[in-house]
């Protein structure tokens, strides 16, 4: 379960935003911002998430991109990212790598929050961080004034998570992940078990159609018959003559025909699809010696 009240309590009490305001949520893609994006959901805050790809790990960043997209999505809130060339600010500002990032990202969250009026930048350290950063401190021979470690505020920068410890939040995400893959699978089963029942109805609406159909191509079939039937009753006989040289020229070169009695009169013995002209070996068939007219328009 996720400590929402925990969660709330620690932005209540350090009065980092109210419940009403808008936060744009700094997502790396790493466990802890992304356990702070389900905890801003949960609790019902409205707010956005950007990503920086820094490009300094080819596909993985990539990766951290996409998965950062798909969560934004996910959780249908808004999503910003942009990417950095950090090795050339780097160089161009003699400056390391690691801080040239850190002058990139803070930036660009700057003019987010202002150009979208985001009312806090949220940050995903937590407890381990800030303890770290005292024992740097005292290394570094800053004195008491290194004691604070890393505030919860730091005017529009906000930290959240500092009510959690990295153990905590490992746990969390594991519980969290379980508890998803469980619902996944149980979604699974339940989704075979119903294309299983969908497969079933499909198969027998398959096989009733099969069946209508094989009526509805015996009735086309009878039809045709029927048609050819009445039709050769009203031929002539030299008309009966042209149709059987078609048929026959139209099986011998496997072409489609339609017979047009009407086209007889002026010898157009075009008859096919419209793909060959077989006017002139129909009429070779029948004996035709007379010149071949123009054809009267093909019938596809």
């Amino acid at each position: 379960m996720l400590p929402i009240k925990k969660f709330t309590d620690f932005i209540e009490q350090n009065r980092l935003f109210n419940r009403d305001d808008a936060v744009l949520a700094a997502v790396s893609g790493g466990m802890d911002s992304v356990l702070m994006v389900h905890l801003l959901k949960a609790a019902g805050y409205k707010f956005g998430i950007a990503h920086c790809n820094f490009q300094l790990r080819g596909d993985e960043s990539l990766a951290d991109q996409a998965f950062c997209k798909a969560l934004a999505n996910q959780n249908n809130v808004p999503f910003y990212t942009i990417n950095f060339d950090t090795q050339l600010h780097a160089s161009q500002n003699k400056i390391s790598i690691q801080m040239a990032a850190r002058q990139l990202r803070y930036d660009w969250f700057e003019q987010l929050r202002q150009q979208h009026q985001y009312n806090a930048i949220a940050l995903a350290h937590h407890q381990n961080d800030a303890i770290e950063t005292i024992l740097l401190n005292l290394v570094r021979g800053t004195g008491i004034a290194g004691l604070h470690g890393i505030l919860p505020q730091n005017g529009l920068l906000v930290r959240p998570l500092l009510c959690l410890t990295r153990d905590e939040i490992e746990k969390l995400i594991n519980d969290y992940q379980t508890k998803l893959k469980a619902a996944q699978d149980k979604e699974k089963t339940l989704s075979e078990a119903n294309k299983e029942a969908v497969t079933k109805e499909l198969i027998a609406a398959q096989t009733e159609l099969q069946g209508l159909g094989k009526k509805i191509e015996e009735t086309r079939a009878q039809a045709a018959k029927d048609i050819s039937a009445k039709q050769n009753e009203m031929l002539t006989p030299l008309q009966k003559k042209v149709r059987e040289a078609i048929f026959a020229v139209a099986k011998e070169k496997n072409l489609s025909y339609v017979f047009d009695t009407a086209a007889q009169e002026s010898n157009n013995l075009l008859y096919t699809d419209g793909s060959e002209d077989i006017t002139a070996t129909v009429k070779t068939k029948l004996g035709a010696t007379a010149t071949a007219a123009k054809p009267a328009g093909k019938t596809k």
